[in-house]
Order: C-alpha cells, then sequence, then structure tokens
C-alpha cells in the first residue's frame, strides 16, 4: 500500500486493526529497521526508502498504541 500497491489502508482502519495490541515504539523501531535493511539489500534507491519511511511515519500513530 506504502509504495503504490492496489491495497488501501485507511487510517482508521489501521487504528482498528491495532488497537489492543499494544505495539511499542520498540517494536515500531525494529519494523522499520527490517524494512530498511530489506530495501537496501534489493539496492533500492536512498531516496526511494527515504520516501517509503516518511510514508508510513505518517502511519505510526495509528499503529503504536503504547
Amino acid at each position: 500500500s506504502v509504495m503504490g500497491g492496489p491495497a488501501s489502508f485507511e487510517d482508521d482502519l489501521l487504528k482498528k486493526a491495532h488497537e489492543g495490541l499494544e505495539i511499542t515504539e520498540a517494536a515500531w523501531d525494529a519494523v522499520v529497521e527490517v524494512l530498511i535493511n530489506t530495501l537496501n539489500a534489493f539496492n533500492i534507491e536512498d531516496k526511494d526508502i527515504e520516501l517509503i519511511v516518511s510514508t508510513i511515519e505518517h502511519k505510526k500513530p495509528f499503529i503504536v498504541r503504547k
């Protein structure tokens, strides 16, 4: 979804899907790190990685609950 795929996740759907999961800042950071490492492994350009990370950061308030 973040990279233009066919799925679309509205903010209210993200919030509802993640409520009660108690996802922490540390867990969020770990997932973002894995994402960055994966994108780097596939030789994705730095500017594209920055755009993807920036885009998902806007979704963080709907996912991180603790």
